[in-house]
């Protein structure tokens, strides 16, 4: 099996699942960006204590300073824009807890409940200087439940985007 640097930037407990799926993917060279966001929801995992935990490699500086070349990057949840000298050199991938493109942005949930879509979905994309504009590689649509609240949507969302990018890797 092949070896690979890999930056991983992202927040909460989907980037944790999705870490923990590249962690037990093979023996990689990882470097752990969390998001400078913390959380205030306390149900999700901290992704900066689990990398510790886990003894990668944890950098606490904006992602666009770091000089060093990586063979990919994933963007799980992150809040900061990457910079074209990252993702010009790097195959970048980021996974959107929305279906592209319809989604893009921010709120994703909030806006489509408030505009009654019967399904929902989740997004592998390739990374550009665009936010949400890269080629999909995977996408995962599901029925919204007739009384799911957004609580109950966020979390199939994550769990499906969990599973999508376990089977995409």
């Amino acid at each position: 099996m092949q070896t690979y640097k890999i930056l991983f930037a992202g927040r909460n407990t989907l980037a944790v699942t999705c870490l923990e799926h590249i962690v037990n993917s093979g023996n990689h060279q990882i470097t752990v960006v969390p998001a400078s966001a913390i959380s205030k929801d306390t149900t999700q995992n901290n992704l900066a204590e689990w990398a510790m935990r886990m003894e990668l490699k944890v950098c606490h500086t904006d992602i666009n300073l770091i000089k060093e070349e990586y063979d990919f990057l994933f963007s799980v949840l992150f809040d900061k824009r990457i910079g074209k000298n990252i993702l010009s050199g790097t195959k970048c991938f980021n996974l959107h807890p929305a279906p592209l493109p319809k989604y893009a942005g921010v709120n994703p949930i909030y806006w489509a409940i408030r505009n009654g879509e019967r399904e929902y979905g989740v997004t592998l994309h390739e990374m550009d200087p665009e936010f949400d504009t890269g080629k999909i590689v995977a996408q995962r649509m599901f029925p919204i439940e007739a009384c799911a609240t957004a609580r109950d949507l966020f979390d199939r969302a994550h769990w499906q985007a969990g599973e999508m990018f376990k089977e995409a890797l």
